[in-house]
Parts: C-alpha cells; structure tokens; sequence
C-alpha cells in the first residue's frame, strides 16, 4: 500500500506518496513479489496482473466473497473532468463533488 504523508505537499512535490515497493519495481530492482493474495476481490486483483505481480494468485477465500447487492459488477471506475483543489498544506477536496 501507497503511504499517506501528513502534508500533501510531500506527495505532490516530492513523491513521498510512492511506497519503497513500487519504488524498488520501478527501478528495475530484485524484490520478491507476492504469489497469493488474501484481500482482493478477484476482479481487482486482475487489474495488477501482470503489470505488478507477474503470477498472482487468488487464495481460495477471496473466491468465496459475496457479490455486492445493488451493484451490476464488482469494479467500476470513475470520470470526471474536475481536478481536486489544494486547500491547505495538508489535504485536498474536489469542489466539483462537495455541490453534488
């Protein structure tokens, strides 16, 4: 998981929001990978199959979850045309969705 520096600042100008995996993967450094993952649902962990880990396999718990009422799929995603302001050092919000 990506790390949450105090000061948003950090993360913007300075990438402290990278976590020393990610940083190691992008670097083309030797690190041991996960094989098994125990937390995400199937359908997420496809989305960091073979871009993150090469082989990722599903534990035989995360096959059992049950699907989400109300919702058509288990992954959707997103857009929108309105970029987050800065409100103070340490956080952000999207005025776009706070009117909503």
């Amino acid at each position: 998981m990506r790390p949450f520096p105090a000061a948003y600042r950090l993360a913007r100008d300075f990438n402290f929001d990278i976590s020393l995996f990610e940083r190691m993967l992008k670097n083309k450094m030797h690190c041991e990978v996960l094989k098994v993952q125990h937390r995400m649902r199937p359908e997420v962990a496809e989305l960091i199959v073979p871009s993150i880990y090469p082989e990722l396999m599903n534990h035989s718990s995360v096959l059992q979850y049950e699907t989400i009422r109300g919702m058509l799929k288990s992954v959707f995603f997103i857009t929108h045309n309105h970029p987050e302001e800065e409100v103070c050092v340490s956080s952000v919000q999207n005025v776009f969705l706070l009117a909503l």
